[in-house]
């Protein structure tokens, strides 16, 4: 079985210490709650997703040999009061999330290799329509040993 926990702490570390991360102050945060606070960008936030394990193969107590599983990084922009500055911003933080995520699609040897990424947008206008805080999912998906 793989310990998920050693991967997303992996894939934390490897976003925190890319040096455009370290030079952008992005704030990285590794199983929080989801930041809600437009003031607190550039932030990213990086959680565990499901494993899927491969049956077994060789008899009744053979062990899964292969899984593949998905970690999600949220990576979240602010403006207040310009949409499409939001947008650049956030189309700018995600480039040098996916940078730092490609510059080990290993995770430090944890996963055989990075096999996909999605990624969906979501936007948290809330009370204000002049603050603009959007948010880039990423889905990151690997596939390691299982045993």
């Amino acid at each position: 079985m793989l310990n998920i926990n050693d991967i997303v702490v992996a894939l934390t570390q490897q976003i925190a210490t890319d040096s455009a991360v370290l030079a952008g102050d992005y704030r990285v945060e590794q199983s929080t709650y989801i930041n809600m606070d437009p003031d607190m960008t550039p932030w990213i936030g990086v959680y565990k997703g499901p494993v899927n394990y491969a049956p077994g193969s060789l008899g009744r107590h053979a062990q899964s040999w292969e899984a593949t599983l998905k970690l999600t990084i949220i990576v979240q922009a602010a403006h207040g009061g310009d949409a499409a500055v939001c947008s650049e911003r956030l189309a700018q933080y995600e480039q040098t999330v996916l940078d730092a995520v490609w510059s080990d699609p290993t995770l430090g040897g944890l996963v055989d290799m990075i096999t996909g990424l999605d990624i969906e947008y979501s936007y948290n206008n809330t009370e204000s329509e002049t603050m603009y805080h959007q948010q880039s999912i990423i889905t990151v998906t690997a596939e390691a040993r299982a045993g």
